[in-house]
């Protein structure tokens, strides 16, 4: 029998990747997980042959032994009751769902089961509420009922981007069922015009192009292990991509932020996708426009006015930046030498921030608050990888970072 196998999972994300792996819920800030911000964790050893072994949950301050977890030769059989009817109500929902969702399931159930169950597609995307209290502004406040009331409206997508992003990493290793499972998903919420509604506020224009960006690295990496996107599902994704760039017209021309990068990768990443050059030109303007203000320091003047998030901004600005020059590395189209200096300029102050060799302490006239995860800046900086690296999962960029930098190895 081989050496016990020990995992640990989160709630806040659907997969179980078999290189270590530092969970992050990625919805634009750290910390929304799906217990909408109970933290809802999984440690599960397995032993040997026994796929099922002993699981630990802990729900806040719950913690629950299940060992009724029964695997047969072709189905899996889970007996969750007796742990979920002791669950606080709202956790008791989340995690009904999760179930239903596969979240729990052990990393070889996909093969010993049907594809997971794709939750009903995300139309429309009003009611959406500002996660931060007006009335502190530029405080950044966060307003936890608004976060609260977003996470149940937006459940869906929630479950659905976790259930993709789980399929798109398996798929890149060669599972053939998991890309099976991802394409049929994909042309389940094709069909249903997800992400088609209006959004009636600003931070429902937000939650779109983030799907995107996210949904459109997944159709790259799904496309990339050798399963062509069927035409219906690229049409979609195209019209999600165009609602996102007319949507762009709420900005201010002189808003230069991470949003303006955030839009331009789910929109560009579509236009490699469906070779649409004015569209990837569009959004490459829309990179132009974030890195002609980068300041001969590196700074990025829209991210120094986060105050004392200014240092979390800039680095958060690099995701988008950094996956949109794999992109188009992919789709021949380089950055040209002008916005290759300059994006050296951005990533080499990022350096000296993660080094800490350097602050914005002085720039933002706000001592900075701390900022605890990077480890995915690294996996996107470095040109080659050490054995073993720590693996990040962004939803954003897709899921694993590491599977993102396989897939963008063009």
């Amino acid at each position: 029998m081989s050496a016990p196998l020990r995992e640990n999972l989160s709630l806040t994300s659907m997969s179980a990747c078999q290189s270590p792996v530092e969970h992050r819920s990625e919805r634009g800030h750290p910390n929304m997980g799906l217990s909408m911000g109970s933290k809802a964790s999984i440690d599960r050893e397995r032993a040997g042959n026994d796929p099922g072994g002993t699981m630990l949950w802990s729900f806040k301050d719950i913690t629950l032994d299940a060992r009724a977890l029964k695997i047969g030769q072709s189905n899996m059989k889970v007996d969750y009751l007796p742990i979920l009817n002791k669950l606080p109500r709202r956790v008791y929902i989340q995690a009904t769902l999760a179930i239903a969702s596969g979240v729990l399931l052990p990393q070889n159930a996909l093969a010993r089961q049907a594809c997971p169950v794709t939750p009903p597609a995300q139309t429309s995307l009003q009611g959406i509420h500002a996660r931060y209290v007006a009335a502190r502004w530029p405080e950044q406040v966060i307003d936890t009922a608004a976060v609260k009331q977003n996470d149940e409206t937006l459940k869906n997508l929630r479950l659905f981007s976790d259930q993709a992003t789980r399929l798109s990493d398996q798929a890149l290793t060669g599972d053939k069922t998991a890309a099976s499972c991802l394409k049929s998903a994909l042309a389940a919420w094709a069909a249903q015009g997800a992400l088609l509604g209006p959004a009636t506020s600003d931070q429902g224009r937000f939650e779109r192009l983030w799907a995107l960006a996210g949904l459109s690295v997944i159709s790259f990496k799904l496309e990339h292990s050798g399963t062509p996107l069927p035409n219906d599902t690229r049409t979609w994704l195209h019209r999600v991509a165009l609602i996102v760039k007319d949507e762009q017209r709420f900005a201010r021309k002189t808003d230069a932020t991470n949003m303006t990068l955030w839009a331009a990768l789910g929109t560009g990443t579509v236009a490699a996708i469906t070779k649409d050059t004015p569209l990837w030109n569009w959004s490459l303007s829309r990179v132009n426009n974030f890195l002609s203000n980068i300041q001969p320091s590196g700074i990025a003047p829209t991210e120094l006015a986060r105050r004392e998030r200014a240092t979390n901004y800039h680095f958060f600005a690099a995701q988008p930046l950094m996956a949109f020059d794999r992109i188009a590395r992919c789709y021949n189209r380089p950055f040209n030498a002008s916005r290759r200096q300059s994006m050296d300029r951005f990533l080499a102050l990022l350096r000296d921030l993660r080094a800490g060799k350097t602050s914005l302490t002085q720039q933002a006239k706000v001592k900075q608050l701390p900022y605890q995860h990077q480890g995915w800046f690294d996996l996107l900086d470095k040109q080659t990888l050490p054995p073993n690296s720590r693996d990040v999962e962004i939803d954003r960029l897709g899921g694993s970072v590491i599977a993102f930098r396989k897939a963008t190895n063009c």
